[in-house]
């Protein structure tokens, strides 16, 4: 049984549901959006977010720096190495900018094109040691955003809001297509009530307790309803087993 808002769907009703029906769930989720979005928790959020986003110098997109040390950004705004399937392991770097205006240089560590998401980490210390250390300082001074590990239920609406590279925020809602009970893929859709511009590539998706569920990868012209509509990979499913393994023992190494 799915809960969404005030509305509790069986997966048999979810199929039968009318498209008005669907409709009112998904206004009811974009209110929900925007009511939470002045709460002075969100506040809070926000500022934590913000202070965790980078600006990545190459295609003047953005990432963010999430627990575990590493930093999420789009696959189509880093360089790297096109070869079959996931891309990991060489020497690719990208320099990025810190809210505090650090100018660091990052290795590319993985790449999966499809779901068009990229984790950047340290360079080698053997590569530069200063560069390394430069790094760990900013993971150890600013704090970063937790991963959300459970999926969007299929047809379900989950309110989210999306940083923006002029700073502003935009609001929305994310939505996962498929039959009921499926697993989750890489990637979910997006509808805000205002544009993503050029430039927000790579930026943080995040639910309303700070959570991230992916980084913006690309958007579309408006629907006939006025929202404008995306997709975004979902951090926690479209990153290799290998890395998020990676990034829960570095989280627990940095706080213990």
């Amino acid at each position: 049984m799915r809960t969404t808002g005030t509305t509790t769907l069986t997966p048999k009703a979810w199929l039968h549901e009318s498209p008005e029906d669907e409709e009112r769930r998904r206004q009811q989720a974009f209110q929900k959006a925007r009511r939470l979005s002045t709460t002075r928790r969100n506040t809070d959020i926000r500022e934590r977010v913000t202070a965790a986003m980078v600006r990545i110098d190459r295609h003047g997109a953005q990432g963010v720096l999430i627990l575990g040390g590493y930093i999420l950004t789009a696959a189509h705004c880093v360089k790297w190495r096109r070869t079959r399937g996931m891309a990991m392991g060489e020497h690719h770097f990208e320099r990025i900018k810190t809210q505090d205006g650090r100018k660091l240089i990052t290795s590319v560590n993985a790449v999966e094109p499809v779901a068009d998401i990229a984790a950047l980490g340290v360079v080698d210390n053997q590569i530069s040691l200063e560069e390394a250390d430069a790094f760990n300082l900013f993971a150890s001074d600013i704090q970063g955003i937790p991963i959300a590990r459970k999926a969007p239920r299929v047809g379900e609406f989950v309110p989210i809001q999306v940083l923006a590279h002029t700073k502003g925020w935009i609001v929305g809602v994310a939505t996962r297509s498929g039959f009921p009970g499926a697993s989750p893929g890489g990637t979910v859709c997006v509808q805000t009530d205002e544009p993503i511009r050029s430039g927000t590539s790579g930026g943080p998706v995040v639910d309303f307790d700070g959570r991230l569920i992916g980084v913006v990868s690309w958007s579309n012209e408006s629907d006939k309803s006025g929202n404008h509509l995306g997709a975004i990979p979902l951090a926690y499913f479209a990153l290799p087993r290998w890395l998020t393994d990676h990034i829960r023992l570095n989280r627990q190494q940095r706080t213990d």
